[in-house]
């Protein structure tokens, strides 16, 4: 993809992100670089040569073998959801909730109508790989303990029972509560 006759150039940077199907934040820490320095090579000097022979070199690699994967791959919403929702059980509302988004998100992400943040994809590959090295047996109770550990990050946030609420939202939560007490 990168001509050999020329230098790496800092468009070239942002090419192998796209060509491993990265977001900007993934590339820059699969190239080890700060995000100014990221900024500096592909919006600011974007046809100059990278000055790190070893930064140019890593880009080389990466070009001449896409196969490699310094970047997991991530599950996509379907994955999780067939995951969560189908393996084990949990409700699609609740689903949502235990990725730290409002109860509907999960439908819109599977709709393909709603961006997912490169965080949110980190997260369903710790949950995912997590379950993966637990025997069938154990995943069940991985799930109740980390209900456990969403609905305590809820309390700390003001939230006192997401789960009902179906929102991460102090305003809504409460809203939600004083509905049901009417």
């Amino acid at each position: 993809m990168i001509p050999t006759d020329r230098p790496v150039l800092g468009r070239d940077l942002e090419a192998i992100a796209q060509a491993h199907g990265l977001q900007a934040s993934d590339a820059i820490w699969m190239l080890g670089l700060t995000p100014n320095k990221w900024s500096d090579f592909v919006r600011a000097a974007p046809e100059q040569p990278v000055g790190d022979p070893t930064l140019a070199l890593l880009v080389r690699i990466l070009d001449q073998n896409p196969e490699l994967r310094l970047i997991p791959e991530f599950p996509t919403p379907a994955e999780m959801r067939e995951l969560f929702v189908d393996q084990l059980g949990v409700s699609p509302r609740e689903f949502s909730v235990l990725m730290g988004f409002q109860a509907t998100a999960g439908d819109r992400w599977i709709r393909m109508r709603s961006r997912i943040s490169a965080t949110t994809y980190h997260l369903f590959w710790a949950l995912q790989r997590t379950l993966q090295q637990l025997p069938k047996s154990e995943r069940e109770k991985f799930i109740a303990g980390w209900r456990d550990t969403v609905a305590q990050e809820a309390s700390t946030r003001g939230v006192e029972d997401v789960f009902r609420a179906g929102s991460w939202s102090v305003n809504a939560a409460n809203d939600e509560a004083v509905g049901e007490a009417e």
